[in-house]
């Protein structure tokens, strides 16, 4: 049995259901602010991971609804986790940290980050 790890031609997410997906990019967001957007322009599919690292007391909200709030959000994340969708072309995805107690928004910490990548 050979590798064939770093041989492909392009990266491709292969976990989607038997059907690869060439990846179109990815992004690194701070997640300094209490909220933001995520244009995926072409992409129909998106994976998501939101790197809380400050995550006492807050949660990760994503949704494809401006304003986003706990009522709307497609996800509610309480810890580190991934997530993935399948969307029509043209999609913004919305996202923000909320305080779990108040449920007001609130910042992230120094080292939290948001990664975001686009598939075809």
């Amino acid at each position: 049995m050979t590798s064939t790890r770093n041989k492909l031609p392009v990266a491709v997410d292969a976990v989607s259901g038997g059907n690869a997906s060439p990846r179109i990019d990815s992004t690194i967001s701070s997640l300094d602010t209490s909220s933001g957007s995520i244009v995926l322009g072409s992409a129909r599919r998106f994976r998501v991971f939101p790197s809380v690292r400050s995550w006492s007391n807050k949660l990760f909200l994503l949704g494809y609804t401006n304003p986003l709030n706990l009522a709307n959000a497609e996800y509610v994340v309480a810890s580190s986790t991934e997530i993935r969708d399948t969307v029509p072309a043209g999609t913004t995805l919305y996202y923000a940290l909320i305080d779990a107690t108040t449920f007001l928004p609130t910042l992230g910490g120094a080292n939290d980050y948001l990664v975001a990548a686009r598939y075809e």
